[in-house]
């Protein structure tokens, strides 16, 4: 089934790609708090809270990014 949420597909792929290369260069460090979602719209990333929510929930299924209820995403430790 299609995903129906109102972001713009090409716009939350961009921000995937730019946080997942943060990740992988060592930017966002293991156990280091993600950008908020407020944070990525107030940085510009986009206009859609949506399109931010997208981006990391797409990091979270590939096992980049942990989402804590309440608390926000968090860069997963992959050394284990």
């Amino acid at each position: 089934m299609a995903d129906t949420t109102p972001s713009d597909p090409v716009k939350w792929r961009r921000l995937a790609t730019e946080l997942r290369a943060r990740i992988e260069n060592g930017d966002l460090k293991p156990g280091a708090s993600a950008p908020s979602i407020t944070d990525l719209v107030s940085e510009g990333h986009a206009n859609a809270r949506q399109t931010c929510a997208k981006a990391l929930r797409v990091l979270a299924e590939e096992g980049l990014l942990v989402r804590v209820p309440g608390l926000g995403y968090y860069v997963a430790d992959r050394t284990g």
